[in-house]
């Protein structure tokens, strides 16, 4: 298993772009503000939920307006796997839940990814920590996500992954 990490590359424009950046590739992901500007806030949670295994899974919705990346992440003794299935339109779908299983019914996932849970979700959470104050403060509030940084989310990962 190799080791993966979760990197906001980029605020612009309404756009959240991401990458998961591993050893051999990188997988670029883009959210727009206008259909998901709630998914920061989701994601986090997502990882909060299986870092204290109150759910075998977790599905979310990338939307990037003219298709979606739908990652289901799953987490079993401290190991995260992660499906992502691509899908060609975005038009409806929800950010988070248990309903976007229905949409992937009939898809093999595009990439399927395994790792530490713990180190995924800190990278995570040192990427979003890196807009919670000084300078990238400025720039997510300058970017179409203004006001939605998960601040709440955000402090209970932190809290959660310090005594890992």
């Amino acid at each position: 298993m190799l080791p993966i990490s979760f990197q906001i590359t980029a605020l612009e424009h309404g756009w959240l772009f991401a990458e998961l950046v591993s050893p051999t590739e990188n997988l670029s992901f883009a959210n727009s503000c206008l259909w998901g500007e709630t998914l920061p806030k989701a994601f986090l949670r997502s990882l909060i939920v299986l870092l204290e295994a109150n759910s075998p899974s977790q599905w979310l919705c990338w939307h990037a307006e003219s298709h979606a990346h739908i990652w289901k992440m799953s987490a079993h003794d401290y190991q995260l796997h992660l499906e992502i299935y691509r899908i060609d339109s975005d038009i409806g779908l929800p950010v988070y839940g248990d309903d976007l299983a229905d949409r992937v019914r009939s898809v093999m996932p595009e990439q399927t990814i395994d790792a530490d849970m713990h180190a995924f979700a800190r990278t995570a959470c040192d990427s979003f920590g890196k807009y919670k104050s000084g300078e990238g403060q400025g720039q997510w509030n300058g970017s179409g996500f203004g006001n939605f940084f998960p601040t709440e989310e955000y402090r209970k990962l932190r809290r959660l992954l310090k005594g890992k």
